[in-house]
């Protein structure tokens, strides 16, 4: 074990020095010849017992510069003191303080023996000009020899205790450095093994699409070609016939015939991935057009899995197109299929509901049509995260159900079932521009603009906010979340320039209002445009500017074509300079989290 008993001793009168070096280092002349001795008159088992003696290396200096040159002198011989023994007052040089602090300006490890008589210092000054340390003790005058030799030894140990953990902490930042350095290398080789597994996944999941897609397209070929054939078995038996004439042909065979034939054709434009927008949307019945692509689907995917579709009713009028219809239930179950094992089964339900409430604004109450697309995972670890990437993989299928007026959502369970919820508007057959109309605001809502705009939305529901981000960030646009007042101030401080639009709630967790927080962002940008949102009728809210349902508020819980619809609105009038401001609120806005309300029941979660 390494050991330190270099003393510094610093004291202005030599004869208390020579008692110090009495102390520390005796003299041991004529000692063996006296225990010789002993050991013959008395009890033989004295001359056993262990006898200490100090062995202290000691160094004098009668000044505090002389005994600060000595320490700065040892550390470049590499031989620090471990403990130095400074009297106060030693004229006509610095005092005992001054050389204290400039000891340890040399060596911060040193180990201080102030001796005082509290004539010069009292403790109270000591620690004003010293400060409190675990390395700093007072003996006071007159001392006892024993006093000295233990604190020598104690501080001695101590500073070699101090040492040794000091080297063991640097050991151990070296071996977490070199453990980090590992830790990092290793991450960055999981990540490139990830990356790469990932690529591979995805290129297995292009080749299963494209052996689907090419499976359909065999089958759309194997039944046009049906089709023709009846038309040209018709014609060339008309041909063959003598005195036939055009009368006698069975035209009503011949016209269903080549209303299949349009039909698969469309079959095959919904296969491609860069349809357009078609301009024929209309109202017709959606039951027969889903059956007739299950049954196709099933064809061509009954090697791998089984089809089954259910539904009670037989007429669901939506408003849609066709070849869209078709091409967004073949991006369900194209994807449904990439996650079902082998030999299990997709089961597709159709049904109806009516949404009725009375917090709804009257054009988004009505009957909807659902279509569940079940199917089992098989043994799941994370259904979460199975729910995470069937979600990114139906992207596509998601923004053109939104853009039919609808919405697409999945679910992960727990019993390893997964199901894909289409939710389209039902439109009454009778009334069809009415439906096409809410199609085409879903369409065109948030385009009015020409650009990308930037919203800021405030809910103390993160739902809420994800919810609404996804919908405006499908349609291009850029979404800024906030949680609470304070961040929606933190994120305006450093945004404001960009944020075009916002969109909050009424009430936020902080027991501020929106309308508080709007006054103090239009204090900076007095046009901004605003949405508010809550689950209360606008005349229960008091306290801010006049709110209307469908022109800057929306009562939750309300669904896409609403908010698309409200956010149309703004634009235009925001266009026109025609939209309310609110004056700025009367409270700074460093103070914008000191207003405390007795705030209602928290709003619900948007439901869409």
């Amino acid at each position: 074990m390494y050991s330190n008993k270099r003393v510094l001793i610093v004291d202005d009168n030599p004869t208390i020095r020579d008692d110090y070096r009495r102390i520390l280092c005796p003299s041991t002349s004529g000692v063996e010849e006296l225990e010789s001795i002993e050991a013959i008159l008395f009890d033989e088992m004295r001359s056993h017992q262990a006898k200490v003696r100090p062995n202290f290396q000691t160094a004098f200096a009668s000044q505090g510069a002389e005994a600060e040159n000595l320490t700065k002198a040892a550390i470049e011989q590499g031989m620090p003191f471990a403990v130095a023994i400074v009297d106060v007052r030693m004229p006509p040089g610095i005092d005992g303080v001054e050389t204290v602090k400039r000891l340890w300006r040399a060596q911060t490890d040193l180990q201080i023996v102030l001796c005082t008589a509290y004539s010069d210092y009292s403790w109270q000054e000591i620690v004003e000009e010293l400060g409190t340390s675990h390395r700093l003790v007072v003996l006071k005058k007159p001392f006892d020899p024993i006093e000295v030799l233990q604190l020598c030894q104690a501080m001695c140990m101590k500073w070699v205790a101090e040492r040794e953990m000091a080297c063991r902490q640097l050991d151990l930042q070296s071996r977490l450095t070199r453990t980090s350095l590992r830790a990092e290398k290793v991450a960055g080789e999981l990540y490139q093994e990830r990356n790469f597994r990932d690529q591979l996944k995805q290129k297995r999941s292009d080749a299963e699409v494209i052996d689907v897609m090419s499976g359909l397209a065999a089958s759309i070929a194997h039944d046009f070609n049906n089709a023709l054939t009846v038309i040209q078995g018709h014609l060339s038996s008309a041909l063959l016939t003598p005195g036939g004439s055009g009368s006698t042909l069975p035209m009503e065979q011949m016209m269903q015939a080549a209303e299949r034939a349009s039909f698969l054709s469309q079959q095959m434009m919904a296969l491609t991935s860069d349809v357009e927008m078609p301009a024929e949307t209309h109202v017709f019945n959606a039951v027969p057009v889903i059956q007739k692509q299950v049954e196709m689907m099933g064809r061509v995917l009954k090697e791998k899995l089984r089809m089954e579709l259910y539904y009670s009713e037989t007429e669901l009028f939506v408003c849609a197109s066709e070849t869209l219809l078709t091409r967004l239930l073949n991006l369900m179950v194209i994807r449904a299929q990439e996650q079902v094992p082998r030999g299990g089964s997709i089961n597709i339900t159709l049904s109806s509901r009516t949404t009725m409430d009375a917090r709804l604004a009257p054009d988004a109450q009505g009957r909807q049509m659902l279509v569940h697309l079940s199917y089992s995972l098989g043994p799941v670890d994370d259904a979460a995260l199975v729910e995470k990437e069937a979600c990114d993989r139906l992207v596509p299928a998601i923004q053109l159900a939104e853009s039919l007026g609808g919405m697409l959502q999945v679910r992960a369970g727990t019993d390893s079932t997964c199901t894909q919820t289409l939710v389209l508007p039902e439109a009454d057959p009778q009334q069809p521009q009415a439906a096409m109309q809410r199609v085409m605001t879903a369409r065109n809502a948030t385009s009015a603009s020409g650009r990308q705009l930037t919203f800021m939305v405030v809910d103390d529901e993160k739902t809420v906010c994800d919810i609404l981000g996804y919908i405006l960030s499908s349609q291009g646009h850029q979404v800024m979340k906030a949680h609470s007042a304070l961040e929606a101030w933190t994120l305006w401080q450093s945004h404001h320039q960009e944020i075009d639009m916002l969109v909050t709630d009424v009430y936020l967790p902080d027991g501020l209002t929106g309308f508080d927080l709007v006054g103090h962002l239009r204090a900076a940008a007095p046009t901004l445009p605003v949405i508010y949102m809550s689950g209360y009728q606008p005349a229960m809210i008091h306290g801010g500017e006049a709110l209307t349902v469908g022109v800057n508020y929306l009562n939750k819980p309300f669904d896409v074509l609403d908010l698309l619809g409200v956010i149309s609105r703004m634009l235009e009038e925001s266009a026109s300079g025609q939209h309310v401001t609110t004056p700025p609120s009367s409270a700074p806005p460093t103070q914008l989290l000191s207003k405390i309300d007795n705030l209602p029941y928290r709003a619900q979660p948007i439901t869409v």
